[in-house]
């Protein structure tokens, strides 16, 4: 079972039972030095996407992440941990990890909205993210400078992803965006 999986089945156990059957991290910071040591000892980088359920875009990449072949991609390069912040509702809010908001300002720039995604490396040093060169968060990447930034990030963060990898992640990321 892939860490996103885990990750995924453990809130879902929570959510059924009173004694969850998987021990879910105790805050923000505990799951991001779980993540990263599980991406370390797998030498794979860490792939942290701050996402929210109001969020359309996020839901697109979370479409996109469901995608069997761009799964694959993902999951031979990167651990991806991904923390709800910056919930709007109080019953939204309860299921965020303590202190997620406090490890988006750590990586996110004021303002950079959602889905914000951040690649880690080993030592939790930031290689790259989803902010473009203007500034801007590209969130889910729907325009040419967008899909540009969100390729450059994968391959900063995989630098030996095969091109044919990245093309794929773009071509989903389109249709995503024409169906939706």
């Amino acid at each position: 079972m892939n860490r996103r999986s885990f990750l995924s089945a453990g809130a879902a156990l929570a959510a059924l039972s009173a004694r969850p059957a998987v021990a879910l991290p105790a805050d923000a910071a505990s799951a991001l030095a779980e993540a990263s040591a599980h991406a370390s000892a797998s030498d794979r980088r860490l792939l942290i996407v701050f996402h929210a359920s109001w969020c359309v875009y996020c839901r697109l990449f979370d479409e996109m992440l469901a995608d069997s072949k761009a799964a694959a991609i993902v999951d031979r390069h990167f651990v991806t941990l991904h923390m709800r912040a910056l919930e709007r509702k109080p019953e939204m809010q309860a299921q965020e990890l303590p202190g997620a908001e406090e490890v988006l300002a750590r990586y996110a720039p004021k303002g950079a909205g959602l889905p914000y995604m951040a690649v880690i490396g080993k030592g939790g040093a930031e290689v790259a993210d989803s902010i473009m060169p203007g500034g801007d968060n590209f969130g889910f990447p729907v325009t040419d400078p967008e899909l540009a930034a969100f390729e450059a990030m994968m391959k900063a963060g995989a630098p030996d992803m095969p091109k044919g990898d990245l093309r794929y992640l773009r071509q989903v990321c389109v249709k995503l965006y024409k169906k939706s």
